[in-house]
């Protein structure tokens, strides 16, 4: 049985990800892809595409590239409160960790002022393996939460009973207590009670697994 978990990783300064987003907190790093593409030197070599969000996000780029473990730098896009690079970096912890140990990264990861928060799926003892090449890297780590892996509702609804979840949760349907009810829920999204009120029952079957 697989299991997901959302792990919080101190991000070595070592790494010019950690270093700078400790020398610029206010802004939010967000690592959208990446992919190892050569191993020199017991490190990988990790292509990465990174979003920087913040007033002015160009502010950050010198240090960046004054880091040592920069290799290359491309700017992809760029405006007054983001920036998209393509960056090549050296790195011996996260990458090599996250190969050996066969998990898969939820992207995006969002990271600010060195902390990184990973979601990764995997085999429980794969994750336990990732866990601990970096507690033998002496890199930080603090386990949020674990638990079985299950399926994104986004796969389990269909298009439009997607539709009807997310609005029921943006109008607050689900809060408690509840902010709108089914009536004034199913005026707001033009449809008859009684049909939003059978697709709210097919929505639930489905969320609670009974197919």
């Amino acid at each position: 049985m697989g299991s997901k978990a959302i792990v919080h990783i101190t991000m070595p300064d070592k790494l010019w990800l950690g270093s700078t987003s400790r020398h610029h907190p206010s802004y939010l790093f967000f690592i959208r892809a990446f992919v190892p593409i050569q191993f020199h030197e017991n490190s990988f070599i990790g292509n990465s595409l990174i979003t920087i969000s913040g007033y002015n996000p160009s502010n950050v780029l010198d240090t960046i590239k004054s880091h040592n473990s920069l290799l290359e730098l491309h700017i992809l896009r760029e405006s007054e409160h983001e920036i998209d690079l393509e960056t090549q970096t050296l790195d011996p912890y996260l990458l090599q960790s996250i190969v050996k140990s066969c998990i898969l990264v939820n992207l995006p990861v969002k990271v600010q002022n060195g902390i990184a928060e990973f979601t990764i799926t995997g085999a429980r003892e794969n994750i336990n393996a990732f866990l601990t090449f970096l507690e033998n890297r002496n890199i930080e780590t603090y386990l949020k939460e674990i638990g079985e892996f299950t399926e994104n509702a986004d796969f389990i609804l269909t298009p439009r009973q997607q539709e009807i979840f997310n609005a029921a949760k943006k109008f607050g349907y689900f809060d408690s207590p509840r902010k709108i009810n089914l009536t004034a829920l199913a005026e707001t999204l033009s449809m008859a009670k009684s049909t939003l009120s059978s697709m709210m029952q097919r929505i639930y079957a489905k969320l609670l697994g009974n197919y």
